[in-house]
């Protein structure tokens, strides 16, 4: 099973509240930390291993803890160095997170059909293809954070994605990296 930081109190307050939690952390190193160590980006086998797992920790916050964090970024994976925990990495900063069945609710419904938000929610360098072209977005914010971060880990800096343009008419064609992958990467593996 996954480890996930645990409650331990919540405070109410008339603009807000703060929820403490456990430490999730043994080593207190979060993957932007990690690239700075380095200096510049991580080799891709490690990208490739930390990918892994962040996929693996993201399936299960959305499918059994049914939680949308929408603020996936490097600084806020944790390393962990529990050899009996399967993930080496832990989400963490839930400060703008939402529970998926009060979306499905406030939507009229329960079906992942009806789980969907609007509107931008986060920093542009981290607003998904949907926020930037105001649709309806669920999954995706913390899918497009995750790819950020792997492209931090591969690149050394934040992804940057621009549309590209088909023909004379201008119309869009898509979304693609500023900085193109290296030819030695795995390429299908990112793509």
């Amino acid at each position: 099973d996954i480890q996930y930081p645990s409650p331990l109190s919540f405070h109410l307050f008339s603009n807000g509240g703060a929820l403490q939690m456990t430490a999730c952390s043994d080593t207190g190193i979060n993957l932007l930390q990690v690239v700075n160590l380095h200096k510049r980006s991580v080799p891709e086998i490690i990208c490739i291993h930390y990918t892994y797992r962040m996929l693996l920790h993201l399936e299960e916050l959305h499918l059994r803890g049914k939680i949308l964090h929408i603020d996936v970024k490097p600084d806020n994976w944790c390393i962990r160095c529990d050899p009996d925990i399967v993930s080496e990495v832990m989400l963490v900063d839930y400060g703008r997170a939402k529970d998926l069945d009060t979306i499905s609710a406030e939507n009229g419904g329960t079906s992942s059909s009806q789980r969907s938000l609007t509107g931008s929610v986060t920093a542009e360098d981290l607003e998904c293809v949907a926020m930037r072209e105001n649709r309806e977005w669920c999954f995706d914010v913390d899918c497009y954070g995750l790819c950020v971060t792997a492209h931090t880990l591969l690149f050394g800096e934040y992804m940057h994605i621009e549309q590209q343009h088909k023909g004379n008419d201008g119309s869009m064609r898509g979304w693609k990296l500023r900085k193109p992958l290296k030819r030695y990467w795995q390429t299908p593996l990112w793509c």
